[in-house]
């Protein structure tokens, strides 16, 4: 007989796409699959074949047993239905895996045995009691472990296969209609609590009304940039600075050399008498008309020149143009014209005594900083840093977590220092806290105040609330449950929306792209409705209004009517399946897709006589 899918609740269109089969049941392991030679009674009859492989009724009902414990009140049709879906999907997984080369190691077989397992002797005992040997547990627990840890590596390596990358863009592209249901909040909270009944509520809830957690501190702020008076900077700090940054000014110019004195002499009177220019005296040598050498001065700071009186020469002129006396070097008379002067930003006095102070206190906060670390670290208490660092300390009373009265008060270090896990003692010195890089921050807390109960009178208006919130919720609860009933059974559930007043949406064709377009609230529900792998689902949103979510038809996309560049996209991201949105989806995927390649028959007659 052809194998029948356990699970068909919702409908599919066009070219029958990926039915959701996986049957996933928290917490069942898969120990006694594909045991060999494990058999009891009649056990030995098989019910169905996987591609070759015989699963037999021992291992049904061993795996139906466990599907039972978990959900007892599944009736004994889905009970056998979902075991046996779990051991096809089974055997089809350790095939895969062994086909592509990955089995569980013997150390990690080890581990996992011994991890379960307190010592030799509770390990023989379980064997003794299931009648079963180590080399066919070992086996059992090595299929099982292959199994989940081939999930894991599909969940997490780089895809190669192309087969696989196509089926994962499949997965993720494939159209979804569904419908929505909104259930607010707001028409179901409509309690009206007595005194008795808040008392109550109130008396189960305290830890929800507790006051903040307080502390006052004692502190020195470390801060750079009030460690030094502008003030008290000096006339000659201000000169210093500026003589600084002039000669970190650059020129470039202009020299001859003249191989004769009275040539040099009679080239200096005809510039300063207007009959000829630097540049035509240039020119004259550059020809030979006059005996010696011009050339470039290149663009250099103050005595990074290649002739040290050259370039006092040029640095000793004032304004762009200028030509020098003539002066002596070791290769002769020169003269020198400056062509360029590249100066440093002007800056007025003040604005420099305010970067020499801003210095001083940079240079001040790093010799301070280190000393009060070090300090800290041999155990001195807050008032000996204050007296090292020559200032007074400050206080700050009743400080919680949403504090912000100042900055720093938010910085996660002293979030974590005052009311973390690790939070310091009363009267112990904080460990110094490095706000930024110009600040650093030593503290004590001085005392602390644990959360307790606020008094109902205090809360009463959040404890009416939550309280009227709480029934909401149960009453909104249950119309949802009333929904969903509706659509498992396939009934319908028009008359219960209609009734509850619900906000209803349609939406056809929708895949992955269609979140491009979807507005921001929408978001989450549309992601929820393209991956999960039941028909039907529930989220609640942060406004405590409820969503019912129906799917309707899931069909398969034509990736080549996919824009190319969106389908590259897609298949470069999904390449990494760590990016996926949703691993059932691409777990359940897998699955369907194994088993549409598999031969799988069931004997439906020996099925139904276990």
């Amino acid at each position: 007989m052809t194998e029948r899918h356990p699970s068909d609740d919702i409908p599919k269109k066009k070219l029958n796409p990926f039915v959701y089969a996986l049957v996933i049941v928290a917490g069942i392991g898969m120990l006694f699959i594909g045991v060999p030679a494990l058999t009891h009674g009649n056990g030995n009859r098989p019910v169905a074949t996987v591609n070759g492989q015989e699963i037999y009724a021992h291992q049904l009902s061993q795996v139906a047993n466990n599907v039972k414990a978990n959900n007892p009140s599944l009736p004994e049709a889905q009970v056998q239905e979902q075991a046996l879906a779990l051991i096809i999907n089974q055997n089809l997984l350790r095939d895969q895996a062994l086909k592509d080369g990955y089995e569980y190691s013997d150390h990690a077989l080890y581990e996992v045995i011994k991890g379960q397992f307190h010592d030799d002797k509770a390990y023989q005992q379980f064997l003794n009691n299931n009648r079963i040997t180590a080399a066919n547990y070992q086996y059992s627990v090595r299929q099982d472990e292959t199994v989940n840890s081939y999930y894991q590596m599909l969940e997490t390596a780089k895809i190669r296969n192309p087969e696989t990358v196509q089926l994962a863009l499949q997965l993720i592209l494939q159209n979804r209609d569904f419908t929505t249901v909104t259930l607010p909040i707001a028409p179901y909270v409509n309690a009206n609590p007595s005194n008795a009944d808040l008392q109550t509520y109130y008396d189960a809830h305290q830890q929800n009304y507790l006051s903040p957690e307080k502390v006052d501190i004692r502190y020195l702020l470390l801060d750079a940039a009030n460690l030094t008076d502008p003030n008290n900077v000096t006339e000659a700090d201000i000169q210093a600075e500026m003589a600084k940054k002039q000669a970190n000014s650059r020129r470039s110019g202009q020299y001859i050399i003249f191989d004769h004195d009275q040539d040099a002499e009679a080239a200096e009177k005809a510039i300063t008498d207007g009959e000829r220019d630097f540049n035509a005296i240039a020119e004259a040598v550059k020809k030979g008309e006059i005996s010696g050498q011009a050339g470039d001065l290149l663009l250099n700071a103050k005595g990074k020149g290649v002739s040290k009186e050259a370039d006092e020469a040029l640095f000793a002129l004032k304004a762009e143009g200028d030509v020098s006396p003539v002066f002596n070097t070791e290769y002769g008379k020169m003269i020198v014209r400056v062509d360029k002067i590249e100066q440093v930003d002007t800056i007025s006095p003040e604005q420099l005594r305010r970067e020499i102070a801003a210095q001083k206190s940079e240079e001040r906060y790093i010799h301070l900083a280190n000393d009060l670390f070090d300090a800290v670290q041999s155990g001195a208490g807050i008032e000996q840093l204050a007296e090292t660092a020559q200032t007074s300390l400050q206080t700050l009373e009743n400080i919680t977590t949403v504090n912000d009265s100042l900055d720093w008060l938010k910085n996660p270090k002293v979030q974590q220092t005052l009311f973390g896990q690790n939070a310091i003692k009363v009267n112990q010195v904080a460990e110094p806290i490095q706000l930024d890089k110009h600040r650093s921050l030593f503290l004590v807390v001085t005392q602390r105040e644990l959360p307790k109960p606020e008094p109902l009178d205090a809360v009463r208006p959040q404890v009416i609330k939550a309280y009227q919130i709480s029934h909401a919720k149960e009453a909104q609860k249950a119309v949802a449950d009333e929904i969903m009933q509706a659509w498992t059974k396939k009934q319908s559930a028009e008359a219960l929306i209609q009734k509850a007043q619900a906000k209803v949406e349609t939406h056809k064709e929708m895949n992955a792209l269609s979140l491009e377009s979807v507005a921001p609230t929408q978001v989450r529900i549309f992601e929820q409705a393209l991956t999960q792998t039941q028909a039907n689902t529930i989220i609640e949103l942060e406004n405590n209004d409820l969503v019912l979510i129906h799917l309707t038809a899931i069909t398969p996309t034509n990736l080549e009517a996919v824009a190319p560049e969106k389908l590259a996209r897609l298949r470069k991201q999904y390449t990494d399946l760590q990016n996926a949105s949703n691993n059932a989806l691409w777990e359940a995927g897998v699955v369907e897709w194994l088993r549409g390649k598999a031969k799988i028959t069931i004997d439906q007659a020996q099925l139904a006589s276990e």
